[in-house]
């Protein structure tokens, strides 16, 4: 076989559509928030699975899933189907996750989803009451779900009370304008430009102090 023939018959052994898709399915990010009532659904299919008589990666493989939940597992799903165990898969897609969530500052899986594999590849080790630790694992996250729930009705005054703590300033400078246009000569010398920006600088500042207490309290 010459020089160049080998490079072609390469070619024509890779197939094309197969990686494509696969290559498509592993770099998919997530485009819609992971309901946990979406993975406690799909750990109770899996647990009724189990009690059948399915393996769990078999189980894991074939069981529906919400649409949330498609673009999380597929990639596991993917590994799977080439013929990795499911201890492996799930060691890798947790890597995967934790990896990207370092390097570009996102947190593209739940930490529930990553908990949710971390007992899956559990189980997957162990091989004992797998049907029952996944019944506990959605029982868990409904309550977490319950709690996550009563802390944002807990605090939906406090965010309705930071916006218009936030647009009051803003809303009163364009009604004084409105009302007295003389009032606005007051912004057309660097003393009065210098104040709105301060006043614009505090402002942005309180919205982001109080937006991260509310998100300390939120998590």
């Amino acid at each position: 076989m010459s020089v160049l023939q080998r490079p072609l018959a390469r070619l024509r052994n890779l197939n094309f559509p197969r990686d494509l898709h696969d290559l498509m399915i592993l770099r998919k990010a997530p485009t819609e928030r992971l309901q946990m009532e979406t993975v406690a659904l799909w750990c109770e299919a899996l647990s009724a699975r189990m009690r059948g008589g399915d393996t769990l990666a078999r189980a894991v493989a074939e069981t529906p899933c919400g649409h949330g939940l498609a673009a999380h597992l597929d990639p596991l799903r993917l590994r799977i189907q080439r013929g990795m165990d499911l201890v492996t898969a799930c060691s890798t897609l947790l890597n995967e996750t934790e990896r990207t969530a370092t390097d570009r500052n996102l947190n593209t899986s739940p930490i529930y989803w990553r908990e949710t594999l971390g007992l899956i590849r559990v189980c997957a080790l162990g091989g004992a009451e797998t049907a029952r630790t996944l019944d506990k694992v959605a029982r868990n996250l409904r309550v977490k779900e319950a709690v996550a729930q009563e802390v944002r009705a807990q605090t939906a005054s406090a965010r309705l009370s930071a916006g218009l703590l936030t647009a009051l300033p803003a809303v009163a400078v364009v009604a004084t304008v409105l009302i007295s246009p003389s009032s606005a000569r007051m912004y057309a010398n660097p003393v009065g430009l210098w104040c709105l920006a301060a006043s614009l600088i505090l402002n942005a500042a309180g919205w982001i102090w109080i937006r991260s207490l509310l998100r300390s309290v939120e998590s």
